[in-house]
């Protein structure tokens, strides 16, 4: 349907072996949260209405996360999103650490 928002799969995604992208869902809202050895970063995500397969990352300007299918997620500044490819862990679990998906149920509720 045009101009509707892509589909977002909630989980953890795996861009190397030390920094993960896990997508939360509660409703019909999303956060992400970036996870690697020395950063942590939190957002929600709106849909780009110029973009409806983008999904625009509050608080970061500039940077979307797409996904691609039900397995791969493209994450990071529009113009650079294909260095940021993201390949679901196996087992596709829901919550990489129970600190990390309690922090951004915590912020989607707040929005």
């Amino acid at each position: 349907m045009p101009g509707q928002a892509a589909r977002l799969y909630p989980g953890v995604y795996s861009i190397n072996s030390s920094n993960y992208i896990q997508i939360v869902r509660k409703g019909q809202r999303f956060c992400m949260a970036d996870v690697s050895r020395n950063e942590k970063t939190f957002a929600s995500l709106r849909p780009d209405r110029k973009h409806p397969s983008l999904y625009q990352v509050n608080g970061l300007l500039g940077k979307a996360v797409y996904q691609q299918d039900g397995n791969t997620i493209f994450w990071g500044p529009v113009n650079q999103m294909a260095r940021e490819a993201a390949i679901v862990n196996g087992s596709k679990p829901t919550c990489l650490f129970p600190v990390i998906c309690n922090a951004v149920l915590a912020l989607i509720s707040r929005f």
